[in-house]
Parts: structure tokens; sequence; C-alpha cells
């Protein structure tokens, strides 16, 4: 029965993850239909005269600069936000318009300041008596009993927000920033790719720390910068790194360039560099370094270079020499070990001999005596 349990609480786990992940997926999907559709958006950014409507929740979840700025937009003395990003602009329709001094002043003034003639005692007692006993479904009380929730339900219209965009010279840069947000902000598929230098670098303003704070994307267009570096944009995209504070970017396009003294030339000698006179002067001092390091010796990279290899034949040829030393050795001491044998076998006859010598004699007495018997 236990095991069984087991099984099913398994099961049921399974089950609540798989349709967390589906409800997760559903909500990333409607939100992105939601802003391909242009619905049920409470916020619009105006760049360029061209209108970017928007939803002020997924905004200020993927920027905590925004969600700030818009807590700010209740105060009626903020009309600046995100460091002079954004600036707001009259509410669209649905909100409840403000009035003027002037509406203001003309809606409490008296006849008399207005110009106006003033109403009779008699018209406004008969303008009374006819409200008093007028029937109670009659247009002019229906009117009159509903003019009071309908100007509380005006009051309550939530407003929509319009900002517009400063300092930044690209719709196109505004485009790009919403599409991240709903897309790569989604778990949906997001490319960046800007048209021009000019959109990056208004991608550059919108997402640095100060206005949406946004890293990743920040991240995108300084990488967009190091891609299809060319003699022709290399000045350019050193003076956004200056712009942008993108110091280790800038160190790196310097040292690929000063490591091709041709290309080197061709931009140091280009009308474009001689208006920014530092990056001339870092160009030519960071060639300066380069040119003085030390060059290896003529023969010094070769010998480096076949150093195991001259290792491994030096332990081959002392591998053939032992054979070679052996043979001399063993030829040397030949003559005198055949010289010790020689003498060794001389020895070995002449003891034979005397032995045989010994016993001859005594055989020849032995032979005598068995004679004489």
């Amino acid at each position: 029965m236990a095991l069984s349990d087991n099984n099913t609480s398994g099961a049921t786990a399974a089950a609540m993850e798989s349709e967390s992940n589906s409800c997760s997926v559903r909500l990333s999907e409607g939100l992105r239909s939601l802003y391909s559709s242009s619905e049920l958006c409470d916020m619009t950014f105006v760049c360029q005269n061209q209108r970017f409507p928007a939803h002020k929740a997924m905004l200020a979840a993927m920027s905590e600069n925004f969600r700030t700025a818009v807590r700010q937009t209740s105060d009626n003395k903020t009309t600046s936000l995100m460091e002079g990003l954004l600036k707001i602009v009259t509410s669209s329709e649905g909100a409840a318009k403000t009035p003027t001094e002037g509406e203001a002043a003309a809606a409490t003034a008296t006849p008399a300041e207005t110009g106006s003639p003033k109403p009779s005692a008699a018209a406004t007692e008969a303008t009374q008596a006819a409200s008093e006993t007028a029937p109670a479904g009659s247009p002019a009380t229906e009117t009159k009993a509903e003019s009071k929730p309908e100007e509380a339900k005006v009051a309550k219209t939530p407003s929509s927000l319009e900002f517009q965009v400063e300092g930044i010279a690209t719709a196109e840069a505004i485009q790009i920033l919403l599409s991240y947000m709903y897309g790569a902000g989604t778990g949906g598929s997001w490319t960046y790719e800007p048209s021009s230098s000019e959109v990056n670098k208004d991608v550059l303003r919108l997402a640095s720390e100060k206005k949406f704070g946004l890293n990743h994307l920040h991240e995108h267009a300084a990488r967009w910068l190091a891609k299809g570096l060319t003699t022709g944009n290399v000045v350019e995209r050193l003076v956004t790194c200056d712009e942008f504070g993108l110091d280790a970017l800038r160190a790196k396009m310097i040292d690929q360039l000063t490591a091709n003294p041709a290309e080197l030339m061709v931009v140091s000698s280009s009308p474009e560099i001689m208006k920014y006179p530092q990056i001339l002067q870092d160009l030519l001092c960071q060639f300066a370094r380069v040119a003085a390091r030390p060059a290896p010796a003529a023969g010094q990279e070769e010998s480096s270079k076949d150093s195991k290899p001259a290792e491994k034949a030096k332990e081959e040829k002392k591998e053939e020499e032992k054979p070679v030393e052996e043979e001399q050795k063993e030829e040397e001491v030949a003559p005198k070990k055949r010289a010790l044998e020689k003498v060794n076998s001389n020895s070995r006859v002449s003891n034979k001999a005397g032995k045989a010598a010994q016993e001859k004699p005594a055989a020849k007495r032995a032979k005598r005596a068995a004679a004489g018997a």
C-alpha cells in the first residue's frame, strides 16, 4: 500500500509540474500576443512622431528604473523621468481631463463676471417648481439622477500614460527595446539586428544603467561593435566605446588593429581619425610598445622548435653507439681472453704430461714384479 501511495504522489507531482510549465508557456505567449495586437495597452512611447503602445506592468517588471518612473507619475509636478529620457505628455483618451485655469475660472465665475444676463426671480422659481413637480420617470429627473454616477465613472477611468522619448534619434531603437522585453523577457525567440550604428548607439543609451538598466541588452549592443570591424568603421566604433565607457572593448580593438601594420597605416592616415587625436595617440603608442618588444634571435626560434627532435635524435644516436662501444671493448678483451685460454690449455696439457710421466715408471715396476714372480 505504501508503494502505491508513493507512485501516486510521484505521478501527481509530475502532473503538477507539467501543468505549471504549461501555464508559464500560456502566460508568455499571451503577453506576446497582447503586445503584437496592441490590446489592453495602458501606456505609449512617442519617438520621432511614431507611437509605440505597451503595458506598464510588463515594462515595470523588466526594468526597476521604469517602475520607479511610473510611481513618480502620480506627482503632478514631475514631468521629466529617468534622467530626462522620458517626458510626460497629456494623457490620452479614457483619462479624466484636468481643467485648465481658464476653464476652472469660467466654471466658478458669476453671471456678472461672464457678461451673461442674470436670470429673473420668476424664471428661477419656475425652474425649481418644474424640477420638483416633474414625474419620477421623466427625462429631466433621469438626467439629474444619472449625472453624479456618470461623473464618478469618468473619474475612476484609468489613465493611459503617454511618454515622449527624449534624446533618441531613431524610432527603431524603441522598437528593439520593446521587442527585447516582450521577446527575451518571456523566453521567446529574439535576435539583435540593428540596421545601423546610429540605432545601436540609441540602444546603448536606452539600456544603460541610468535609463532602463537592461544589462543583457546593453551587452548585445556592445558586442555588435566588434562585429564586422573594418578600417572604414573602426574609428567610429572606437569613438562609441569612448562615449559609453566600453574600455575593455576599446582595448581589444586597438590590439587587433596594431597587430596589422598595413591596416594601422590606413587608419592612422585617414582624415576621420584626425578629429580624434587621443585615439590616434593611443594607436601609435600601442604600436610602439609592440614594436619595442625584443625579437627572437635568428636561429633561436627554429632551434626551439627543433629542440625536441634534436634531443630525440641524440638519444637514438647514443643507443646506436652503445653496441659499437661494446664491440670495441670485446675486441680489446678478446686477445687477452685467447691468451689466457691458451695458457690455461698449456697448463692442462703439462699437467697431464707430468701425471703420465709419474704413472709410467710405476707401471713398469709393476710389470717387472709380475714377470719375476
